[in-house]
């Protein structure tokens, strides 16, 4: 959980990123309540290669 939360500060902070996205398997419990524990919030389901997936955008914490 570290090594992600870090993740998301250099990318924001120091590579200039727009805030990052997760795109999750409605099947993937496990990786849904990673986005969620790292603060993501969920966006609308969409579709990517032809595969259903859950949408999470990923906000630093002020």
């Amino acid at each position: 959980m570290e090594a992600a939360r870090r993740v998301q500060v250099w990318a924001a902070e120091d590579l200039k990123l727009p805030p990052l996205m997760s795109f999750v398997h409605p099947d993937n419990l496990a990786s849904q309540a990673v986005a969620k524990r790292l603060g993501a919030e969920p966006m609308s389901p969409t579709e990517l290669r032809g595969e259903p997936r859950l949408r999470f955008r990923h906000v630093l914490p002020a």
